[in-house]
């Protein structure tokens, strides 16, 4: 089994084939190859392939573990560098449907004093990286750390008046019996996990004040899908689906 901890979405022609060629099942790697030239990268560049090689089945005959090590060489560019090396597609820019309802407005609540820092750390590296972007929105939620399992904090935004209000999506799911169906004879798979995949999804301009969420340091709103929307899910997904 061949799996990524990341991949990296761009909203080209060649994305799509590269999605497909690496999460479609074939009986070797190499089998999956497509005639698109390979990746330019230097040798150098392919330091952060390194975890993902080395997690490659024992059981592989040399032959295997070569056509697999040369697959995903070709491919350097789609696997995620470092935290932050996300793609972003414009293809289906997420909407939020509050029909005529009125903004809804938060006052900054009060955190408490240890979590601040945290909160700043957080928005900082959003802003830097260009996933948030200050703003004067009519619209405003408050922000929610959450504890991971991992014991550091996420930061979150309440937007659960904000989903009141939102006109919700009905996206249905593939059949799963039909997905499993297509792997049938297949002897090898590959699976990939996109890194930071709501972020790698646009918001539509004319939305995007309705993200914004307050902190000590001023207001700000997403650029890019933000966890805790009510329709991120179906948005994700349509996403995925018209990759691949």
């Amino acid at each position: 089994m061949l799996v990524s901890d990341s991949f990296r979405s761009q909203p080209t022609a060649t994305a799509v084939t590269e999605l497909r060629a690496a999460t479609v099942s074939s009986t070797t790697a190499a089998a999956c190859a497509d005639p698109d030239p390979p990746d330019t990268l230097s040798e150098d560049a392919h330091d952060h392939l390194d975890s993902l090689l080395r997690s490659l089945p024992s059981d592989l005959t040399d032959e295997q573990r070569d056509r697999a090590e040369a697959f995903i060489r070709s491919r350097a560019s789609v696997f995620s560098r470092s935290e932050y090396d996300i793609g972003r597609t414009s293809i289906i820019p997420h909407r939020i449907d509050t029909n005529q309802h009125a903004p809804h407005f938060e006052q900054l609540r009060r955190n408490p004093q240890a979590q601040l820092p945290v909160i700043d750390d957080h928005v900082q590296n959003m802003l830097e990286h260009d996933v948030i972007e200050p703003t004067a929105s009519p619209w405003c939620s408050n922000v929610v750390m959450v504890h991971k399992q991992d014991g550091t904090m996420r930061l979150c935004i309440d937007y659960c008046k904000l989903n009141a209000l939102t006109t919700k999506d009905k996206f249905s799911l593939p059949k799963i019996d039909s997905c499993l169906d297509t792997l049938n004879s297949c002897e090898f798979f590959s699976s990939c996990d996109l890194h930071w995949g709501y972020w790698q999804t646009e918001i539509d301009e004319r939305d995007r004040d309705k993200t914004a969420f307050v902190t000590r340091k001023g207001q700000w709103r997403f650029k890019v899908l933000s966890f805790g929307l009510a329709n991120a899910p179906s948005q994700f997904a349509g996403d995925v689906r018209s990759h691949v």
